[in-house]
């Protein structure tokens, strides 16, 4: 199958870079991890072609995020595809703190569709803290705690009400 990629972007240097001068066995241990975790051949190409190096990562960032993402999150691997770059964010720093408010939220019962990891993750922060932060504050007094990592959602009961401690 032929990739192509226009010349003269970015992308056609990362997949140069990842096919040509990159470690060899470290693509071969992302595709291991990635297939791992269910995503077929075509998801890794979709991936890749948005974002050449999703084939670079750590294992153990890879699998992580994997883990979040799909495990505690519940996104499928095409959705992940569609979004390679949520790999370039820091997994504690990003990944955990905003997945950790929309679960939150979710668990509360106040967020009811089904948001785009884009929607999400890739928003600027000032955005991401007004949408998913400041606007349920007064339903989850707890929601700054959540996006500080200083209270995990996932069996939390949360209360309800404005608490100007937090």
């Amino acid at each position: 199958m032929k990739l192509r990629f226009e010349a003269s972007t970015t992308l056609f240097l990362e997949a140069i870079y990842t096919q040509w001068e990159a470690n060899k066995p470290m693509r071969e241990r992302c595709l291991k991890v990635y297939k791992e975790w269910g995503w077929s051949d075509a998801d890794i190409l979709y991936a890749f072609k948005k974002r050449p190096l999703c084939l670079l990562l750590s294992e153990k960032k890879l699998t992580r995020t994997l883990d979040f993402l799909m495990n505690k999150m519940g996104f499928r691997a095409g959705e992940i595809a569609e979004t390679p770059y949520i790999f370039s964010h820091s997994f504690e720093g990003v990944i955990i703190r905003r997945g950790s408010v929309l679960n939150a939220l979710v668990l509360k019962g106040l967020i009811k569709e089904k948001w785009t990891l884009s929607s999400v993750f890739l928003t600027p922060e000032k955005c991401f803290l007004k949408r998913f932060v400041a606007s349920y504050h007064d339903s989850i007094t707890e929601l700054w705690s959540v996006y500080r990592g200083q209270v995990d959602p996932l069996g939390q009961t949360f209360s309800e009400g404005h608490d100007q401690s937090l």
